[in-house]
């Protein structure tokens, strides 16, 4: 739903270890992305994914994707190699990479179990034209946005097993720094000060000294806490879903965790037939511009009642809902929300995350990533934050 709050994912992974928790070690927990291909950006909150020549063969000839499993894996693989599918193709959490000999069954009943979601969430991707004509349906005759349906779901991607995302083209993917997600996340790391906390509480406006520490606290945030956030991100691996039903799996070269923003880059080359849609210019993104979104909507039914038996919602990726951009709020309080600064009237749900709100004419406007649980209201990353980063970083 909103910023923080993680998109769903599979977790056989991390239930399947915490049964075997008491039986390892606890050494040093290890990072697993290449630290020799990392470097800290100079733009605060900000990751950076230097070149690696050598360390992009070596991904090149790994298994990268739970979707790419040879036959036989199972018995073929060595412990070792079973580790690194669970490190960098599944984000599986740490602990994995501790288990001995004994526990080898466990880990490939977890990766069957994930490759499995994995496959499902592949399959359900619909023909092509029957997606096409699915968004088109939905607009009037005589919309302009009729004729960017195509374009923008030919442009868009999946993230299996949740989140989504758009091709910026030269193999550049933009989606949401919180969709780059990995088992050993904190969920409860420190969200941005508030600026409550510096008036007393109150929804007043703050006074010119009070909004001088919030800003000096805002910075040392940004500096420390959304810097390591976005560090974390940098290396880890995607795999993407176009809506021609190929995939690739993409790495994470940059991502800023303040405004919750990521690019990743296709490994072996974009999926045939992606293609790519150009961001907006400045002043693209007026109030009451008609815009679509384009994502990959969670079949499941996450908003029952406790208890209620779960049910199909029948949606399916690459789901088409037009709207309006609705103006952008202040960003001291989008971040008090944990919300986009931009908001749209789009239709979104769990996983739409990082999908592209796009103007008639296959422009990027902004990209969703947050809902308001307090009144239902859409937000999104706006314009001017996009075109920043991909400016700074792409």
């Amino acid at each position: 739903k909103g910023r923080g709050k993680r998109s769903m994912k599979a977790r056989a992974g991390s239930s399947a270890l915490q049964a075997l928790s008491s039986d390892c070690a606890e050494p040093e927990p290890q990072e697993h992305a290449p630290k020799r291909c990392r470097t800290a950006s100079k733009t605060l909150g900000t990751a950076k994914h230097s070149n690696c020549t050598a360390n992009g063969a070596t991904l090149k000839r790994a298994v990268l994707s739970l979707l790419d499993l040879p036959a036989g894996w199972e018995q073929s693989f060595s412990l070792g190699a079973l580790k690194q599918v669970a490190a960098r193709a599944a984000n599986f959490e740490a602990g994995w990479q501790r288990i001995g000999a004994e526990h080898r069954a466990e880990l490939v009943e977890a990766l069957s179990t994930a490759a499995a979601a994995w496959r499902s969430f592949a399959e359900s991707v619909l023909p092509f034209d029957g997606a096409v004509a699915k968004g088109q349906k939905k607009l009037k005759q005589g919309d302009p946005r009729r004729a960017a349906v195509e374009r923008i779901i030919a442009a868009s991607v999946h993230l299996v097993p949740s989140g989504s995302g758009v091709h910026l083209g030269a193999g550049l993917v933009l989606t949401c720094a919180h969709c780059v997600d990995h088992d050993d996340d904190d969920e409860n790391q420190p969200r941005s000060p508030q600026k409550r906390a510096f008036s007393g509480g109150s929804k007043r406006p703050l006074t010119r000294a009070e909004r001088a520490a919030y800003e000096e606290a805002h910075a040392a945030w940004r500096a420390t806490t959304a810097a390591a956030l976005g560090h974390k991100r940098v290396g880890r691996l995607k795999t993407c879903v176009t809506a021609r039903g190929a995939h690739g799996a993409a790495e994470c070269i940059a991502a800023d965790e303040a405004s919750d923003l990521a690019l990743l880059r296709f490994v072996a080359g974009s999926p045939g037939g992606l293609e790519a849609l150009p961001l907006g210019g400045e002043g693209d993104d007026e109030a009451g511009t008609p815009v679509l979104a384009v994502g990959n909507p969670y079949d499941w039914d996450l908003e029952g009642a406790a208890g209620a038996k779960p049910r199909r919602n029948g949606y399916t990726p690459f789901w088409a809902s037009s709207g309006q951009l609705k103006g952008e709020i202040e960003r001291g309080d989008a971040e008090a929300k944990g919300v986009g600064p931009q908001r749209h009237s789009c239709w979104t749900y769990w996983g739409h995350s990082g999908c592209p709100i796009v103007g008639s004419d296959g422009c990027v406007l902004a990209l969703h990533n947050s809902w308001d649980d307090t009144n239902g209201q859409r937000h999104a990353v706006p314009l001017s934050a996009i075109r920043a980063f991909v400016g700074r970083e792409g």
